[in-house]
């Protein structure tokens, strides 16, 4: 039998030279062991192909290299959209059966949808506009308003309220709530708003601006 324990599984050698063959086991070992696993597990064939081994380490130290990252105001895009097409559905609906959701707190509210629905046309133009920005229409893509992280979070408080205030509207303001707590996530971690959706910043470009 060898003595480099490469062989020879039968009389222990195999187990000397791979003392954990199973990865879960290896979240027991040391850490100079699994950097030596890993290290072993990329010199199996070439240098830039490791193995299966090799690369359950990696994703387990390094997921975000592996998965991606999360851009906030991708997400709060997409979140915001469905929030401004609920919106205008909820407004039109409102025309046929107009109703204020707090009603049953206070009579004073019903004014601003019946006789004339003023706080449906309202929705319908904030769910317009929240459309157009996010989209985005083609005369506003690339501006300083719509690459704006703080424009938004000034205007969709007010899309959110008006939603809130008809019956039909309750859903899309909680959209556009947790809308906001997003595009705050980015705005907060220096996200940059692309003028072509789904891009990245180029090298080079600073992180916020206008």
């Amino acid at each position: 039998m060898p003595q480099n324990g490469r062989r020879g599984a039968g009389s222990g050698g195999y187990r000397r030279a791979y003392p954990c063959r199973d990865p879960a086991r290896l979240w027991h070992a040391r850490p100079q062991r699994i950097m030596l696993f890993y290290i072993y597990g990329c010199s199996l064939h070439r240098r830039d192909t490791p193995n299966r081994l090799s690369l359950y380490f990696y994703r387990q130290h390094h997921p975000t290299d592996i998965m991606g990252k999360l851009i906030k105001n991708h997400w709060a895009r997409l979140i915001i959209l469905t929030s401004a097409a609920y919106q205008i559905c909820a407004a039109v609906e409102g025309f046929f059966w107009p109703k204020i959701f707090w009603d049953f707190l206070t009579k004073n509210l019903d004014g601003a949808v019946k006789p004339v629905p003023a706080l449906q046309i309202i929705n319908i133009i904030m769910g317009i506009i929240g459309l157009a920005w996010e989209w985005p229409l083609g005369a506003i893509a690339g501006t300083g308003l719509h690459r704006s992280i703080e424009a938004r979070l000034i205007v969709y408080p007010l899309s959110a309220l008006v939603a809130l205030l008809i019956y039909q509207g309750t859903n899309a303001g909680l959209y556009y709530i947790v809308g906001m707590g997003a595009y705050f996530w980015a705005y907060s971690e220096g996200e940059v708003v692309c003028p072509e959706p789904w891009t990245l910043p180029k090298r080079g470009s600073t992180r916020r601006g206008v």
